[in-house]
């Protein structure tokens, strides 16, 4: 599963609601339980966000904070 999560301040400029999509993202992810997720634009408080549903203890993480300069990230979680 590939998820092009978009930032708060990118979905707060277009009007959408950003903690609805982390909930429904959250839940396409226990819906499909699939073995690998590669998530685009993560800031540390939706990598924060992330971290509190159940299905994230069943999963490793990596991810390129360390690597990027943009304050967004990319992680790749697998089974």
């Amino acid at each position: 599963m590939t998820y092009n999560v978009w930032k708060q301040e990118v979905t707060d400029r277009f009007g959408r609601v950003w903690p609805e999509r982390i909930e429904a993202i959250g839940r396409l992810v226990e819906e499909h339980d699939p073995d690998v997720i590669f998530f685009q634009e993560v800031t540390p408080n939706i990598y924060q966000n992330f971290q509190r549903f159940n299905w994230w203890k069943y999963y490793e993480c990596w991810d390129s904070s360390e690597e990027t300069t943009g304050g967004d990230f990319l992680i790749v979680v697998r089974t």
